[in-house]
């Protein structure tokens, strides 16, 4: 067994680069994880959302989005690109 993370996507982003389309592979994973947050925030279904893992370059615009929300956003660098985050409603700590 490695001791390499690594993680796929579920479904293939074909209108990406990589697959023949015109869209930037970086680009557009970073614009489908900030949108799934925000969708989710905005949803107003969890108190909190706890570990949620990220891309690390991800993370100005993801605080940026917990902000547009009244979440303030945690992150915890993992290592290899990726970290996790948390959403807490602003002025409530876990």
């Amino acid at each position: 067994m490695s001791d390499e993370s690594e993680f796929s996507l579920l479904m293939p982003f074909v209108v990406c680069q990589s697959k023949g389309g015109p869209y930037d592979d970086e680009a557009y994973v970073a614009g489908y994880e900030a949108g799934l947050v925000d969708a989710r925030l905005d949803s107003g279904v969890d108190s909190f959302m706890a570990d949620w893992l990220c891309h690390a370059e991800n993370a100005p615009q993801l605080d940026l989005i917990a902000m547009r929300h009244g979440y303030k956003a945690e992150f915890r660098e993992l290592g290899d690109g990726w970290m996790e985050a948390r959403y807490l409603p602003e002025g409530k700590d876990e």
